[in-house]
């Protein structure tokens, strides 16, 4: 595997789940509940651009 291609996994990894756990601690606090929904949603999209701006990040880095 790439080194790019593994700051992208390591960063989509860490920073997804960092904000999703986040986020369901806020929504299970104003809204009495956990939404697995939600959370995978957030996981994945914050993850998804993170992991793509780490990416754009190191090969511009290494270039």
């Amino acid at each position: 595997m790439k080194k790019e291609n593994k700051v992208f996994v390591k960063q989509f990894f860490i920073s997804g789940s960092l904000f999703a756990v986040l986020m369901a601690g806020f929504y299970y606090i104003l809204e009495d509940g956990f939404e697995i929904l939600k959370f995978i949603f957030h996981f994945i999209s914050f993850g998804l651009i993170m992991g793509f701006l780490a990416r754009r990040d190191y090969k511009k880095r290494k270039n």
